[in-house]
């Protein structure tokens, strides 16, 4: 006699968060074959690249889906320097897919003593009370859930340098 073809829905829990992300099958199958190697029903702490399983019917028929995991937790893209004025910066990034907010970061050029922001989520932050004609080194990072314990890391450094009074 002939079975019928399974069909698995892959469900994806948490893809933001690494440590807590999970791709699940909803159904109960006799077997499951992940290109991980993993053989349960559900996956844990994904990275970015596209899962496939292939399961099994107590009839021996197989069926496979996929799932591909490109978000997880980026720096921002596109760092940008906007509106430079005397004593503040506008810069700009895009934001990656996932993200919770933003930590922001500046200092004076080269001296390492950073001043440090969390911001919610924007593509732009302005910095003020800084000093005319100064160079400035600024960074930021995503953060990928609420405690800010999961974090892209920091961005390369940006620079600018204020406008001097006229």
């Amino acid at each position: 006699s002939f079975g019928v073809t399974p069909v698995p829905t892959i469900t994806a829990h948490n893809v933001c968060d690494s440590n807590t992300s999970s791709l699940t099958i909803g159904s109960t199958y006799a077997t499951y074959n992940w290109n991980t190697g993993a053989t349960n029903a559900s996956i844990n702490h994904l990275v970015n690249m596209t899962y496939v399983v292939t399961v099994s019917s107590t009839n021996g028929c197989t069926g496979s889906a996929s799932y591909m995991v490109a978000n997880g937790c980026n720096i921002p893209t596109g760092l940008n320097n906007a509106n430079i004025a005397v004593t503040s910066a506008t810069v700009t990034w895009i934001q990656p897919i996932c993200y919770y907010g933003y930590m922001i970061r500046i200092c004076k050029h080269n001296t390492n003593n950073w001043n440090t922001y969390i911001i919610t989520p924007n593509a732009h932050y302005t910095f003020s009370s800084l000093t005319q004609n100064t160079a400035y080194d600024w960074q930021i990072q995503t953060n990928c859930n609420a405690s800010g314990t999961v974090n892209s890391g920091f961005s390369p450094s940006q620079n600018f340098t204020t406008l001097a009074r006229l």
